[in-house]
């Protein structure tokens, strides 16, 4: 099995998501994030669609942006199998076991993140999940140095390349310094991010940031509102008497 490149898009509706699932190229899949959609529809998510898709409505818990009950999520999961998805994300968490059995595991992508490091359990984590049968497991997790790598690497060598299995290493090591930051001096975290306030302020009055800049690497949901989060603070900010 050849590896596969997916394409992720995320929209603040359905119109613009449908407009971004279209214009990928060169791609194998298309995972479309539900949960970040104001009007969510699984029918006009898969309608029309020009390659196969893989759909996410990704829980909060899990570093998503839905909104609604766990019965609402799961009942957006189980309409895009009903409806035809080539696959559907589903959290491990979440223990939607009745839905993967619906399916025998097929088109089941089962997945788990890990936003804080790479989990001591990473072995027996991916037993249990692939006794669950779904057709992919994917786990995703933090790495804060290279060595935090080799346990993904380890394990992607004694699966095989045919076992259906998606390790993804995260990380950041800070935005590039040549440039702004190190011309405003702006203070960093130890990680390399900038540093912000309260009010998304860096160390330079009137400079603001927001987004891995200030974060570290996240995910589109987090910098979205941290952009929403900026732009409100920023307009706060001249709107005082000088």
């Amino acid at each position: 099995m050849r590896p596969q490149l997916c394409v992720t898009v995320a929209a603040a509706t359905m119109a613009e998501l449908r407009q971004q699932r279209d214009a990928v190229a060169d791609a194998d899949l298309v995972e479309l994030r539900l949960d970040l959609v104001s009007d969510p529809s699984v029918a006009g998510a898969l309608e029309g669609r020009r390659r196969p898709v893989i759909l996410t409505c990704r829980a909060a818990w899990e570093g998503g942006g839905f909104k609604g009950s766990e019965e609402e999520r799961k009942g957006i999961l189980a309409e895009a199998l009903a409806l035809g998805a080539e696959y559907v994300d589903v959290e491990w968490r979440a223990h939607f076991d009745d839905l993967v059995a619906s399916t025998g595991g097929r088109r089941i992508v089962l997945s788990s993140h890990d936003f804080h490091s790479v989990p001591m359990d990473l072995s027996a984590r991916v037993h249990a999940m692939r006794s669950t049968g779904a057709e992919v497991v994917k786990v995703a997790a933090v790495a804060t140095s290279l060595s935090d790598c080799i346990p993904l690497l380890e394990l992607g060598e004694r699966s095989g390349p045919d076992s259906r299995l998606v390790l993804i290493a995260m990380g950041f090591i800070g935005p590039p310094r040549v440039g702004l930051i190190d011309e405003l001096e702006l203070a960093l975290t130890p990680r390399g991010a900038v540093e912000v306030d309260a009010n998304k302020m860096t160390s330079r009055p009137g400079v603001f940031a927001a987004g891995d800049i200030e974060r570290g690497q996240s995910l589109v949901v987090w910098a979205i509102a941290d952009g929403r989060r900026a732009a409100a603070c920023v307009d706060s900010y001249l709107r005082e008497p000088s």
